[in-house]
C-alpha cells in the first residue's frame, strides 16, 4: 500500500502532525513508533510543566480532528478545564493514537517517492512525504570530572527530575552536583533540596537565571526563561536553601577544569540539566546515496543534505525547533509543547 504521507514519531509533535494531516485530507498516513506512549512525554509524569494548562487546550483543538476527539471524550479534557488555566500541570495523561505500525525506522530513501524501511522486519513502505517527529534526549557532558581522584557517580537527568526516584539514591552523606541554569536544572535543585536528605548541593552554571515575562500579547524569553514552578521557586526560594552553593563558570572553556577540581572533590553524585539533543536519525539517502550532512530550514522544517533540500521532508518538533524573533529582536528556537 502506498501512502500519501508518513509521521515518524508519536510524541507531541508526531500526534500534532498526524491530526493536521487528518484536517489536510493528505492521507491514508502511516505512522511510525516504537512505543506509541506520547514519546519522552511520558516519562516526565512527576515533572511540573513550564506551560500553562489553557495553552494545553490551544493545542489539544487546534486541529479539526482533535476537536471531534475531544467531543466524544469529555473526560481528559474536562479535568484540563478543571485545572487553574494559569498554573502548570503535570505531564500525567497518556494520548490516545489511530491505528499505527509500531517499529523503529531504519532507512529512508527518496527516488520517486519515499521508501521507509523498519528495522528488525525489513518491512518497506512507500508514502509521498515524509516528516520527522523523532524528538530529543538529554544532553550529556562532552567531559568528565573525573580528575578529582574519587567516583562520582552520574544520575541521569529523567531520574533527577522525578521526586521519587530521585529520593531512593540520594543519602544523607551525599554532595550533589547540578550543572546548568535552564527550568530542568532549578527543578533538579528543587527536588534535592526539597525531597532528599543530601547534606549539600554545587550548582555549577554559566548563565544568570532568566525569567519569561508576559507582556501584551507576546512573552519576553518564552522560549530560554524560567516559567511555572520552577520560575517561583527560583525567585522566592533558591537563595534561602543554605546547602545549595551556586558556582558561575568561567567564560573561557580552558579554565572551567580549574573550577570543577576546586569543588568537586568532596561530591559524590552529579546531574547534566545541559539541555537536549536530537535523536539518531534513520539512515537517509536519495537514489541510494547516503546523505552525510542532515541539517534543516528553522522557518518551515524543510529537511536538506550536503547538496540541498529534500523533497516532501520535513522535520518538526523539539529535534527541528522553529527560529523565533520575538519584538525585541530576541533570537530563541521555539521548543514548548504549544509551539
Amino acid at each position: 500500500m502506498r501512502f500519501k504521507s508518513a509521521v515518524i514519531g508519536a510524541g507531541p509533535t508526531g500526534i500534532c502532525a498526524v491530526g493536521h494531516l487528518l484536517d489536510l485530507k493528505l492521507h491514508p498516513i502511516l505512522w511510525i513508533d516504537p512505543c506509541f506512549n506520547s514519546g519522552r512525554l511520558s516519562s516526565y509524569q512527576n515533572v511540573p510543566s513550564n506551560t500553562k494548562v489553557k495553552l494545553f487546550i490551544e493545542f489539544a483543538l487546534n486541529c479539526n480532528t482533535f476537536k471531534e476527539i475531544a467531543s466524544q471524550n469529555d473526560d481528559v479534557l474536562n479535568a484540563l478545564l478543571a485545572t487553574d488555566q494559569d498554573s502548570g500541570c503535570y505531564y500525567d495523561k497518556r494520548y490516545k493514537t489511530i491505528k499505527t505500525d509500531k517499529g523503529n525506522v531504519r532507512s529512508m530513501n527518496l527516488s520517486e517517492n519515499w521508501c521507509i524501511e523498519i528495522e528488525g522486519s525489513g518491512q518497506k513502505y512507500y508514502c509521498d512525504s515524509a516528516i520527522l517527529a523523532t524528538g530529543s534526549h538529554p544532553r550529556e557532558s562532552r567531559q568528565s570530572p573525573s580528575e578529582t581522584h574519587h567516583e562520582i557517580t552520574s544520575i541521569h537527568l529523567d531520574v533527577a527530575l522525578d521526586p521519587e526516584r530521585l529520593g531512593q539514591i540520594i543519602t544523607e552523606d551525599d554532595t550533589v552536583a547540578v550543572v546548568g541554569s535552564s527550568h530542568s536544572a532549578i527543578l533538579v535543585l528543587k527536588n534535592l533540596s526539597q525531597t532528599t536528605s543530601c547534606k549539600s548541593i554545587l550548582n555549577f552554571y554559566r548563565e544568570e537565571l532568566k525569567f519569561a515575562e508576559y507582556k501584551d500579547g507576546w512573552i519576553l524569553y518564552d522560549n530560554t526563561g524560567l516559567k511555572g514552578q520552577a520560575a517561583t521557586w527560583a525567585r522566592n526560594e533558591l537563595s534561602k536553601v543554605q546547602k545549595i552553593k551556586r558556582i558561575k563558570l568561567p567564560k573561557e572553556k580552558n579554565k572551567e577544569k580549574e573550577v570543577y577540581l576546586a569543588h568537586l572533590r568532596g561530591c559524590t553524585k552529579i546531574v547534566y540539566a545541559i539541555g537536549f539533543e536530537r535523536n539518531p536519525l534513520p539512515i537517509i539517502s536519495v537514489n541510494d546515496r547516503v546523505c552525510r550532512e542532515i541539517s534543516y530550514n528553522p522557518k518551515n522544517g524543510q529537511i536538506s543534505d550536503e547538496n540541498g533540500p529534500l523533497d516532501n521532508c520535513f522535520g518538526f518538533g523539539i529535534a527541528f525547533p522553529e527560529k523565533t524573533i520575538d519584538p525585541m529582536g530576541n533570537v530563541e528556537y521555539a521548543v514548548g509543547l504549544f509551539r
